[in-house]
């Protein structure tokens, strides 16, 4: 059926992308492996769907060749926003959190992957993370993009 069928894993994952503050090239690098420095490292990253973006985490990176045509592909968790109750989303409002949670994995192309984002976990709410775009101002305006 295939002359050439090949899958191969990565680990590491270089994304160029335009800075909406400078309007310069930047570089991202994500990591995605069960071991970096002993402990499993699977980045965050926004990425851009068909419906706008949303926010994912990175389970596997690999490409896949195909009668000589490479093409690169990731496994990826999905983020859905969410809302919570009312105290919470007010709570949310006022401190400028995005509150995020998983939910479903499936195959993205790596090209979607507009850049890396530091999501942690929410400490109220166990299954919940929150994004964190105090550290760069791009990632900060992407966020509140976003949130408009």
């Amino acid at each position: 059926m295939f002359d050439v069928f090949q899958v191969v894993e990565y680990r590491f994952l270089k994304v160029n992308y335009e800075s909406k503050i400078t309007c310069q090239l930047e570089v991202d690098y994500l990591r995605c492996s069960p071991k970096h420095y002993g402990r499993p490292r699977h980045d965050t990253v926004i990425i851009k769907t068909s419906s706008g973006y949303t926010f994912a985490q990175l389970i596997l990176l690999f490409t896949i060749v195909i009668d000589h045509a490479t093409y690169a592909v990731a496994l990826v968790q999905i983020f859905s926003r969410e809302m919570g109750n009312d105290e919470t989303q007010k709570k949310d409002h006022d401190l400028g959190f995005l509150r995020l949670r998983k939910q479903r994995a499936q195959f993205i192309w790596t090209r979607s992957i507009i850049r890396g984002v530091p999501i942690f976990p929410a400490f109220d709410v166990k299954e919940d993370s929150v994004v964190f775009d105090l550290i760069d101002p791009d990632i900060t305006f992407r966020v509140q993009e976003l949130l408009a």
